[in-house]
């Protein structure tokens, strides 16, 4: 009788040790995920930013700025009101949806926003949590990288960029304070999968020349939650 018992009540005492330990490692690693996810967050704050003062200084200062001199970029007409960027020439591809014909104003916007592309390329290369970086303008133009071939085909003439909460959310009646803000995860039509996106207003003399935002996929900050390898299974 004082062996078996003796017997159960080191069983016991391991087993509660073994809880404890288990529940302190898995404390520890929760916590070093959640630091992991606060610096990655941070750093697409960061990065945007950055692009909210190179985009508001380039629309302050469009009439100075010079096309690109690289090969010719092609606007087509899809039909029903949809232009796009045929050619991937390394860069962003271009949609602008429009009842009203393409006018030179829309070209020179087209042609001149070429130059968000470095930055766009750069913040993709570096940064596999990413999925894409674009700019939406109020006046229905999406420009994004990296380059979608067809991309007619993924948006149609009746779609108002302005709807989705890749740009609502960052208007001033969302975001008064003008500064970079998360959406809530949502379906994401061009990847096919669940993005959440940090977007951020672009001003110019208080007038809201679009949106810049930057893709980030779910899986990519979740999965490890899921890969814990934890001590006694």
């Amino acid at each position: 009788c004082a062996y078996f018992w003796t017997n159960k009540n080191i069983i016991n005492s391991s087993i509660d040790f073994l809880l404890k330990d288990a529940n302190e490692n898995t404390t520890k690693l929760i916590n070093k995920e959640i630091s992991t996810l606060r610096i990655k967050l941070h750093e697409v704050t960061s990065l945007l930013k950055i692009l909210k003062a190179e985009h508001e200084f380039f629309f302050e200062n469009i009439n100075e700025i010079n096309y690109i001199k690289k090969q010719k970029i092609d606007i087509n007409y899809a039909g029903d009101g949809v232009y796009y960027k045929q050619k991937n020439n390394g860069g962003s591809s271009v949609v602008l949806l429009s009842k009203d014909k393409l006018t030179n104003k829309m070209k020179e916007k087209i042609f001149k926003t070429e130059n968000f592309d470095r930055s766009f390329r750069t913040i993709i290369d570096e940064n596999p949590s990413i999925l894409a970086v674009y700019f939406n303008s109020y006046d229905n133009m999406n420009r994004y990288y990296p380059f979608i071939k067809d991309v007619y085909k993924v948006f149609s003439s009746d779609t108002n960029l302005k709807d989705y909460n890749f740009y609502n959310q960052a208007t001033l009646k969302e975001n008064p304070m003008k500064s970079s803000v998360w959406t809530k995860p949502y379906f994401d039509p061009v990847k096919k999968e669940w993005i959440i996106s940090c977007i951020v207003p672009i001003y110019n003399n208080n007038f809201l020349e679009g949106v810049t935002g930057i893709d980030v996929s779910l899986d990519s900050f979740t999965k490890n939650f899921f890969d814990f390898n934890l001590p006694y299974e």
